[in-house]
């Protein structure tokens, strides 16, 4: 989805925050040079887009690593299994993984 977020705005939606939180949002959209608004509509609009396109790749990380369980399980080195068990493990706890990101060698 591109959306212009910088177009004339002629609604409004209200929600209510802690004052710290909008605190936080507005120093975020500052680093940005975006207005408050601008900020928060491409945060919605860009990250959910975003993740979106990544299920995909998520289901077909889950389906290698379980081809990949299966296959280590069926040499029956129990080494091996161990090895490949905790890989997986420690992937998962990476955060960027977590979070959806690509999670490669950069990441780490």
């Amino acid at each position: 989805m591109n959306m212009n977020h910088t177009s004339t705005k002629n609604t409004e939606i209200k929600i209510r925050i802690r004052k710290q939180d909008k605190t936080k949002l507005q120093e975020l959209a500052k680093k940005q040079n975006m207005t408050l608004s601008n900020y928060i509509l491409t945060k919605c609009f860009t990250d959910t887009d975003h993740c979106i396109q990544m299920i995909p790749d998520a289901v077909g990380t889950w389906n290698t690593y379980n081809q990949i369980l299966h296959a280590v399980k069926d040499t029956h080195d129990k080494h091996l299994m161990d090895e490949v068990e905790n890989i997986i493990k420690l992937s998962l706890q990476n955060p960027h993984f977590q979070k959806g990101e690509v999670n490669n060698e950069q990441n780490r």
